[in-house]
């Protein structure tokens, strides 16, 4: 993948819509927030995370550069 936050174009999100995970499955909810030059963007997205879903999609992408970038590592119990 290998991409650079400049590279994501974060202005160009928006909040997803129409995710509603089963109350029993795990899932992960994100919320972004960008200010540059003036300019100020928040969008918030969810993803199946730590289950592997089969269908990737933006969110997907963007939530594998997050666990990137800043190192997590998730560790069950």
């Amino acid at each position: 993948m290998g991409y650079r936050i400049d590279s994501l174009n974060l202005f160009q999100y928006e909040s997803q819509e129409n995710f509603y995970p089963a109350l029993h499955q795990p899932h992960s909810f994100y919320v972004v927030e960008q200010k540059k030059e003036g300019k100020y963007n928040q969008f918030s997205f969810k993803t199946y995370f730590p289950i592997d879903e089969s269908e990737k999609n933006k969110y997907s992408e963007l939530e594998q550069f997050i666990m990137n970038e800043f190192q997590w590592e998730f560790k069950m119990k």
